[in-house]
């Protein structure tokens, strides 16, 4: 990864409400509370609460602020940006969950900070209960090496779905 060649301790990322809505209640959806638990130990815990001491502690710090406001900042100040959809997206499961998220919020504004209020609420819950009953087994995915839980890691996943389309 690109942070540990700059020697980097914390890994600042872009994701922003819509996002972090998302992820969660694509999280609640399927029911899978490991990876509501690790979403939280990788980047929602406090620092200090992070027991994951193999990858560099990510924060974002845009995850609080709706898509379209971080747009509007960036279009008023003139940074460059990317505004478009992931042509992937559409279709894609996310696709789905954030349709529906968006039309929750046009009728009933403050759904997507709801949703990460109990979502956090529950991942702490989690994540608490998963660290005083077992401990994490992490191992190297198959394909690049990169420590994972599972056996092959998300961005190759993600990688073999891009070249699959």
């Amino acid at each position: 990864m690109g942070a540990n060649k700059l020697n980097a301790d914390k890994l600042l990322t872009g994701h922003n409400l819509d996002d972090e809505s998302q992820t969660a209640l694509m999280n609640f959806l399927a029911g899978d509370v490991s990876r509501i638990t690790k979403h939280f130990d990788a980047s929602l815990a406090p620092f200090p609460q992070r027991t994951e001491t193999e990858f560099i502690p990510r924060s974002k710090p845009l995850r609080d602020i709706p898509e379209k406001e971080i747009a509007l900042y960036a279009y008023l100040l003139d940074i460059p940006f990317y505004n478009g959809d992931c042509p992937y997206a559409v279709d894609s499961f996310r696709g789905k969950v954030r349709e529906l998220i968006l039309g929750l919020e046009d009728d009933h504004p403050g759904t997507r900070h709801s949703i990460m209020a109990g979502y956090e609420e529950v991942a702490t819950i989690a994540s608490s209960h998963r660290h005083s009953h077992k401990e994490s087994s992490l191992q190297h995915c198959i394909k690049c090496g990169s420590l994972t839980t599972q056996k092959i890691c998300q961005k190759c996943v993600f990688v073999e779905a891009v070249k699959a389309a």
